[in-house]
């Protein structure tokens, strides 16, 4: 049996990129790429480790807007070259932020509204029984 090497991933979640994003702004404690860049270079050089897959998940942005999702890919962008990884190894994988509500909402295939809603149909609500419980003789 040939023993395979086991694959290392960076997983990113919930980096809500956008006018809150908290790695950007006066103060912020420095940009997320930069700080991952430090990281990885030390994992390199003091444990010998590098990603081999980046898993970018959930709530990329704060609210499904183009400009946010600029501010992504010029992030996956960077992180290609800092994990000298192909694009191809980076798998993006959308959380209910990235969705533009609004806009799903006003598209004509949209209607009825509920194939675009983000509230859950309820069943009506059962009333309630009485039921008597007796405790267990002792």
């Amino acid at each position: 049996m040939v023993k395979q090497k086991p694959i290392t991933l960076l997983h990113l979640s919930d980096m809500q990129f956008g006018p809150h994003h908290r790695f950007e702004g006066p103060s912020s404690p420095g940009s997320l790429l930069q700080r991952l860049r430090d990281d990885l270079e030390r994992l390199r050089d003091e444990e010998g480790i590098r990603p081999d897959l980046v898993l970018l998940t959930g709530d990329l942005t704060e609210y499904g807007m183009k400009s946010q999702f600029d501010q992504l890919l010029s992030f996956a962008h960077g992180l290609t070259e800092v994990t000298e990884l192909a694009p191809r190894r980076v798998v993006v994988v959308p959380g209910n932020h990235d969705v533009n509500w609004k806009l799903c909402q006003a598209h004509p295939l949209a209607r009825p509204q509920a194939l675009c809603s983000r509230r859950v149909a309820r069943r009506p609500a059962r009333r309630p029984r009485a039921r008597a419980h007796r405790a267990p003789p002792l």
